[in-house]
């Protein structure tokens, strides 16, 4: 029995660093395919591989990514969530927190300003 369980045991750990090498390899292709995507401006698109690729590996980055999908979209307000979950779990000195930093000061800005009509909007004919 014992041998059962030590064989079973290796087994198992044999197994485990192929089964990383797959999530890793399918993470990347998540992420290139997000990157391409992105790229070509199919924001939606690019949106679901980094949610993809952050279900595999929730790197800090992706939030980032996941974020400038919502912006380039005109969803400032889902943008500014990710960005401000990006820079919870990102570190003060990293470079892609500055700018995120940067971006939701923007975006505080535009979201603060009033929204432009909506409808059907008339403009006054000149008088005389």
């Amino acid at each position: 029995m014992t041998l059962g369980l030590i064989g079973g045991a290796i087994g198992v750990t044999a197994q485990a660093p192929a089964a990383h090498a797959d999530q890793e390899a399918a993470y990347e292709r998540a992420f290139r395919k997000g990157t391409e995507l992105f790229e070509a401006g199919q924001w939606a698109e690019a949106r679901a591989q980094f949610e993809r690729a952050r279900e595999l590996d929730p790197r800090p980055v992706l939030l980032f990514n996941i974020a400038s999908t919502y912006r380039r979209e005109g969803d400032l307000a889902q943008a500014r969530v990710y960005y401000k979950r990006f820079l919870i779990i990102a570190g003060k000195d990293d470079q892609l927190a500055l700018v995120a930093r940067q971006i939701v000061d923007e975006l505080d800005q535009a979201l603060a300003a009033p929204a432009p009509p909506t409808g059907d909007v008339r403009t006054p004919t000149p008088t005389a």
